[in-house]
């Protein structure tokens, strides 16, 4: 295919996905960010040309189209370049939308828990030969790529709801995770955020379905409406219709039972922890039958699953100290996710960066809140993921109300500080998770390497 698509910013982690569509695809493509880092190094593997740095020099002659993530401003030197020689420019959003439709989309849209469960979904479909095609925002071993067109009518495609580009996509099946108060410095409120979701829900096609967790009020609310005029399947617990029963926690793993429509399926042996990956993995089990697999032949190949990369991801050890990663960043998320490092019945420490000054303001007591889980929280300077600072916005609020509630916590500027500090306490048995979107998990990575 002649010329070259061009993509601004294509280290994020949906515009890494998009670039890898378009390889598989047959597309030149090539990418700028900002810095160097390991997403560019495989691109760079794979024949797909990266820069690091932005400069309109990197727009040549053969680029025919330019996309450009949500992080770039209408500033960045390649997008003006586009604009003034008249190169046709897409968002992300766009492209993804334009490139997607040519297959029956399934669609994970949510405030949380949407990587897992799109990771898990595309896992099954991809061991049970149903589906090679899928588009995901996590890195997955268990796949080798967050994205790969390949054979099958269908597509696993996750959706991003904070800059309504989940709009854009034509959704055969849709799933709705759960609907939480984030992004609300783009929806001001969280009806706004809810009329999306029914907007994106109602796009779904005919002869399609709507599943949705009703352990969410906002989800449970949608589908009470939704239910009149499209076919719905809830999951969750109690009033579910695909229902989980005798659930058995461990510290690495979940074991449940499934109904469906009172009728009992099976017995599931979930590599995974935590109730919030229980109702990650129904859609996927779900939906693997619904397309023609056995049920018997699903909880087989689930067990293979080993997760996503910074989802409660364990790094190693360090002396005594067993390191965790997990990129939980809003409070529900934070909870979660002490939640279940619970179960290992140890020390907790939780390291944490708080993500984007805008979030921040809105949830800095929630966030606190949510912290009170740990035995000892260590407070990172806020990730400003390119968002310039906030005036009064800093870790110091979260710190001063945990201070309030007695919680031991320290106060620290940079990742060396924390890793001396850990690294003089790693002789006492704990688990220390870090915690955040940012590069908080380098620490985890270093402790694990200097030992």
């Amino acid at each position: 295919m002649k010329g070259k698509i061009h993509l601004v910013g294509i280290g994020g982690a949906g515009m890494r996905s998009l670039a890898l569509l378009l390889h598989q695809k047959g597309y030149q493509v090539q990418g700028s960010d900002l810095l160097s880092s390991p997403t560019l190094e495989k691109l760079q593997s794979l024949g797909i040309k990266t820069y690091t740095g932005h400069s309109k020099e990197i727009i040549s002659n053969d680029v025919r189209e330019v996309v450009y993530s949500s992080a770039i401003n209408a500033h960045n030197p390649e997008i003006v370049e586009a604009k003034r020689r008249k190169i046709p420019l897409f968002s992300r959003g766009e492209k993804l939308s334009l490139l997607v439709k040519e297959k029956k989309e399934i669609i994970i849209a949510g405030t949380h828990g949407k990587t897992t469960t799109s990771a898990i979904l595309a896992f099954l479909l991809k061991k049970l030969k149903l589906s090679h095609s899928y588009y995901l925002g996590g890195e997955i071993d268990s796949l080798g790529f967050s994205a790969e067109w390949g054979e099958g009518e269908y597509i696993v495609c996750e959706s991003d709801e904070s800059d309504k580009s989940f709009l854009l996509l034509h959704p055969f099946i849709s799933i709705l995770t759960n609907i939480d108060n984030d992004h609300l410095d783009r929806y001001e409120k969280i009806e706004n955020l809810w009329q999306d979701f029914y907007t994106f829900a109602s796009k779904t096609a005919s002869g399609g379905l709507i599943m949705g967790n009703i352990h969410c009020p906002g989800v449970k609310k949608l589908l009470s409406s939704l239910s009149k005029s499209y076919p719905v399947l809830t999951y969750g617990g109690k009033e579910a219709e695909l229902r989980v029963e005798q659930v058995k926690f461990y510290p690495f793993s979940t074991h449940f039972t499934l109904s469906l429509n009172h009728k009992k399926i099976g017995r599931v042996d979930l590599p995974l922890p935590g109730y919030h990956n229980v109702l990650n993995a129904l859609p996927g089990i779900y939906l693997s039958h619904f397309l023609g697999a056995d049920w018997r032949e699903i909880f087989q190949k689930i067990q293979d699953f080993s997760g996503v990369k910074r989802r409660y991801e364990v790094k190693g050890k360090s002396g005594k100290i067993l390191i965790i990663d997990d990129y939980a960043h809003h409070p529900s998320e934070i909870q979660v996710t002490i939640r279940t490092a619970r179960l290992l019945k140890k020390k907790l420490i939780v390291v944490f960066q708080p993500h984007r000054f805008s979030r921040t303001k809105l949830l800095a007591k929630e966030m606190a809140y949510s912290l009170l889980g740990a035995d000892e929280v260590i407070l990172l300077p806020i990730y400003s993921a390119g968002e310039k600072p906030l005036p009064g916005v800093s870790s110091q609020q979260i710190y001063q109300i945990l201070l309030k509630q007695g919680k031991k916590c320290h106060l620290m500027e940079t990742q060396e500080e924390v890793l001396t500090y850990l690294k003089s306490i790693s002789d006492s048995p704990a688990v220390v998770i870090t915690m955040g979107a940012g590069d908080v998990y380098q620490i985890g990575e270093r402790l694990v390497s200097e030992k």
